[in-house]
């Protein structure tokens, strides 16, 4: 059974069933400082660190209360909501969130939420003219998000340093590079969309 929520609150629900106000973090932090990592740890039961100088996080397994504790490798019956089918969800790790894959489509559960989620919340979601999805897979949510909108109305990026905003990525097929940090070669209102 799925189940989705959405606010205006910027909370989130954490894993022993508490609130993490987002509000509570100091808007002059910077984002991958010692103080904000320690906040953002704390407030999200997670241990956070830099992963390098350049500031991309780090973050270490799940706690016990994190994993499953049944038996593996676990199998349920389900519905695969990105391919609008039933199917078999499968894993042969206790850290569900990456590893209880539907067999048919190969869904994680993060694509299979997210798919849920636009279904039910933004059901025109379908009409949008301009859709952008950073770092796409060739599977699941990507593939369906590609067949649904087409070449016309989907844009893939991925970010390449040696590559300037919006030029197109050498064997990439349609994919341009895109820098999510700073998307300048994007227009203003030009997105309806957007998959990160």
């Amino acid at each position: 059974q799925w189940q989705c929520s959405c606010d205006d609150s910027f909370s989130k629900r954490t894993t022993s069933g508490g609130l993490v106000d987002a509000t509570a973090f100091q808007p002059d932090a910077k984002l991958g400082s010692p103080e904000y990592l320690q906040t953002l740890s704390k407030q999200l039961g997670l241990n956070l660190t830099l992963a390098n100088p350049n500031g991309y996080l780090n973050w270490h397994r799940p706690t016990p209360l994190q994993l499953f504790s049944g038996n593996l490798p676990h199998q349920v019956t389900g519905f695969d909501p990105v391919c609008n089918q039933p199917d078999v969800f499968q894993s042969h790790d206790a850290w569900f969130r990456d590893s209880l894959t539907s067999q048919d489509c190969r869904t994680p559960p993060r694509e299979r939420a997210l798919a849920f989620c636009l279904a039910n919340l933004l059901p025109d979601f379908g009409q949008a003219q301009r859709v952008h999805e950073s770092s796409p897979n060739n599977f699941g949510l990507s593939a369906a998000l590609q067949r649904l909108f087409g070449k016309e109305r989907y844009q893939a990026s991925q970010f390449s340093p040696t590559i300037p905003c919006g030029q197109p990525i050498p064997h990439h097929g349609n994919e341009i590079s895109i820098n999510l940090e700073d998307q300048h070669c994007l227009e203003d209102e030009s997105l309806d969309f957007v998959v990160s």
